[in-house]
C-alpha cells in the first residue's frame, strides 16, 4: 500500500467520528454500519472539495467545501484499500475518487464467479449510496474509463444488469466505449481467377 493511501486512510480515520450528523445521515439513507464496515471499510461524513471526478478533504473554512460521505475502496482481493470514494451528500449520483485508481466499487464481486451463481447477473448500482443501500451487492461505477474495462472482463463470467433498462443501456455504451471500432474492418473482396 502506497504512503499516499496510508496517509489518506489516516485522514479518513480522523474524520470517522460517529457524530450526530453522521448517524442522522446513516439512518436517513437506510444504511447499515455493518454493511459499510464489510464492503467499504471506514465511512465518514466530512467536508470535501471536488475537482473534476476527484476529491480531497477540505481544509477548515474552505470556500468550495461541501459536505460529503467518504468510504474506502477495495481491490479485487476485497481487502486491500486502493482508493477513497466520496460523494457530496446533495449529489449521491456523482461519485468521486481521491486517486483515480478505482473503476468499480465492489470489483471483487465483478471478478468472482460465485457472483454469477445460477446465472444471476452482476448487479450494477447507479451510485455508491445505492450500492451500500443494497447491502454491497454487485458493484458500482466510479471511474467510467476504468470501469468499462472491468465490465468487459466481467462479461466473461456472466451477465450484467443495471438498475433498469435505461441504466443497463448506459452500461452497455460504457463498455463499448473502450472498444476501438476502427480496428474492425471489412476485408477487401478477393477476386477469383477466371
Amino acid at each position: 500500500m502506497s504512503s499516499a493511501i496510508l496517509e489518506a486512510r489516516h485522514d479518513l480515520l480522523e474524520r470517522a467520528d460517529p457524530t450526530e450528523a453522521f448517524l442522522d445521515y446513516i439512518h436517513a439513507q437506510g444504511l447499515d454500519l455493518d454493511v459499510i464496515a464489510r464492503f467499504a471499510g471506514i465511512g465518514a461524513l466530512s467536508e470535501i472539495i471536488a475537482c473534476g471526478n476527484r476529491f480531497d478533504f477540505a481544509p477548515a473554512g474552505h470556500d468550495e467545501a461541501v459536505m460529503g460521505f467518504v468510504i474506502e475502496a477495495f481491490a479485487e482481493d476485497d481487502e486491500t484499500v486502493i482508493d477513497l470514494v466520496a460523494w457530496a451528500i446533495e449529489r449521491p449520483n456523482e461519485p468521486l475518487s481521491m486517486f483515480g485508481t478505482i473503476g468499480l466499487l465492489g470489483v471483487a464481486n465483478a471478478v468472482n464467479p460465485a457472483s454469477y451463481f445460477l446465472d444471476e447477473p452482476l448487479r450494477i448500482a447507479r451510485s455508491p449510496l445505492r450500492w451500500l443501500q443494497s447491502g454491497g451487492r454487485g458493484a458500482c461505477v466510479i471511474d467510467r474509463r476504468r470501469a468499462a474495462s472491468e465490465l468487459i472482463d466481467a462479461t466473461g463470467l456472466g451477465r450484467i444488469a443495471g438498475e433498469d433498462f435505461r441504466h443497463t443501456k448506459h452500461l452497455l455504451r460504457l463498455a463499448e466505449s473502450v472498444v476501438d471500432r476502427s480496428r474492425f474492418v471489412s476485408p477487401t473482396p478477393v477476386r477469383e481467377a477466371a
